[in-house]
């Protein structure tokens, strides 16, 4: 559920208890029967969550003191280090080479895309921005652009960024409804998304960069799709289900199977880079849930919250 609250026209007020801000989450590995394993990172208000191309530093956006930052911790060493220090920088990508982290931050109002290498050599550097949210999405696997979403009030469109600036954005069509979660297939000839031209949210696969032959992967919904390495098989979350796809080329056109399932969990569900796949070992990095976040995962209908607002405005002058 992306959004939290609710207002009806009678009046009634419906929020959801917890959120981000507050949770204790803890970033796990997660083999594909569903067994989980801690990675040894203190349990935090972990939003996303990205392994690097070599497999030895996962990239963290974070709650922490009322603000949200990028932090890089070093697999083998057991450290952490803190890469921005602004108040809301979310949604970490890896460079194919590993040597920067584009992100998305709202540091100016509306959602913008900074870029930033890893050994902090060079200052953060706006890539997208505008009057309208820019987020990172996706980074092609040369590294010749970085597919980022710009999303309004009303609608939502992919562009095709290039991180040097030097080529105007490309608008990647695909198709009707609101877009989310465009990832690059490994060969950079493909690309997963989500989208609610249906009227319920689905994974889909198109060309890149001429986006024709749009194929429908998942079936009672699904979010976050998620490559294997080799791209033979697409992950995508369903509910509270991991699912899986094979995916193959043949004739230049692309065969998928039927999705599966892998296995359930209480895992943090949100489009913003919150899990990877890590080739050499078989396994997921996920973020998953607390206790005590799935207990305030439910909702409070408030009646005449209206009258009290006014009654504590009213107070305060």
């Amino acid at each position: 559920i992306r959004d939290r609250f609710a207002v009806s026209q009678t009046g009634v007020l419906v929020y959801r208890q917890g959120g981000d801000w507050f949770a204790r989450r803890r970033v796990v590995w997660v083999d594909r029967t569903g067994t989980v394993t801690p990675v040894g990172i203190e349990p935090g208000a972990f939003i996303s969550a990205a392994l690097s191309p070599d497999g030895e530093h996962v990239a963290l956006a974070a709650f922490r003191d009322g603000r949200s930052n990028i932090h890089v911790h070093d697999l083998a060493a057991g450290t952490t280090s803190q890469l921005t220090f602004d108040n809301l920088d979310i949604a970490p990508i890896w460079s194919p080479d590993g040597q920067e982290i584009v992100f998305t931050t709202a540091r100016h109002g509306p959602y913008d895309v900074y870029r930033v290498p890893v050994d902090r050599s060079r200052e953060e550097e706006p890539l997208a921005i505008g009057p309208e949210d820019h987020i990172a999405e996706s980074w092609s696997p040369d590294g010749s652009v970085i597919l980022v979403r710009i999303s309004s009030a009303d609608s939502s469109s992919v562009q095709a960024v290039s991180p040097d600036g030097r080529d105007p954005p490309l608008k990647i069509d695909l198709g009707r409804g609101d877009i989310y979660d465009p990832r690059f297939s490994p060969d950079g000839r493909w690309i997963a998304f989500v989208s609610d031209a249906s009227g319920l949210e689905q994974v889909y696969i198109a060309r890149y960069p001429d986006p024709s032959g749009i194929a429908q992967l998942s079936a009672e919904g699904g979010t976050s799709p998620l490559w294997s390495p080799a791209g033979d098989e697409l992950f995508f979350i369903s509910g509270t289900a991991v699912m899986a796809v094979d995916v193959r080329v043949q004739g230049g056109e692309l065969r998928t199977g039927k999705p599966r399932r892998l296995f359930e969990g209480p895992f943090h569900v949100d489009p913003r880079q919150i899990w990877s796949y890590d080739a050499r070992n078989q396994r997921f990095l996920m973020i998953q849930r607390s206790d005590e976040e799935m207990w305030n995962d439910r909702f409070v209908v408030v009646t005449d919250w209206i009258d009290d607002l006014e009654r504590l405005l009213s107070a305060e002058e």
